[in-house]
């Protein structure tokens, strides 16, 4: 596993949701949160989820599955986790809720492990002509997911905000 100052570059995306946080945050704290609002998630199973220690895996609609290690939490703020495969292909995400004008200011970055760390040079191009752009898209369509959901208490359906090529 990289350490988190390995990476190069990160991505960040921010939704402003019309719910106050203690409700966003009650939604993305609780087990298997993300099948009630990720639009490419199809099973999000717990494998520990206590006070002290939080894991998870996702399926995604492509069959994909991914493994979720919490190793920050804020209560009431955000957390910090690594997602990855069993290859060892680990990424950094770090949420995070604000409060802004009784709303919720919601954001999630990315420091993911795809052409982000060695040579800047070599990764330059790569890294910013096509992982920024499909995790970007990803993010907003989570993010969106999760400003639906919160604001209408209704579950996000499979793509619901596009087709994703990496998790559709």
């Amino acid at each position: 596993m990289a350490k988190n100052k390995d990476y190069i570059w990160e991505i960040n995306r921010k939704v402003l949701i019309n719910s106050p946080i203690s409700k966003v945050w009650d939604i993305i704290s609780t087990e298997s949160h993300l099948e009630k609002f990720h639009p490419f998630c199809k099973k999000n199973d717990v494998k520990e989820w206590v006070s002290d220690s939080h894991k998870d895996t996702v399926a995604y609609y492509n069959n994909r599955i991914l493994h979720r290690n919490f190793y920050n939490w804020f209560e009431g703020k955000g957390f910090d986790l690594i997602i990855g495969d069993s290859e060892g292909n680990d990424s950094h995400v770090f949420w995070r809720l604000s409060n802004k004008d009784s709303k919720t200011l919601a954001s999630i970055t990315i420091k993911p492990y795809i052409y982000n760390k060695g040579s800047k040079l070599i990764n330059f191009i790569p890294f910013f002509a096509f992982v920024r752009p499909k995790l970007a898209n990803y993010l907003y369509s989570v993010l969106m997911g999760l400003k639906y959901y919160s604001e209408n208490d209704q579950v996000v359906v499979r793509d619901q905000f596009g087709v994703h090529t990496w998790f559709s």
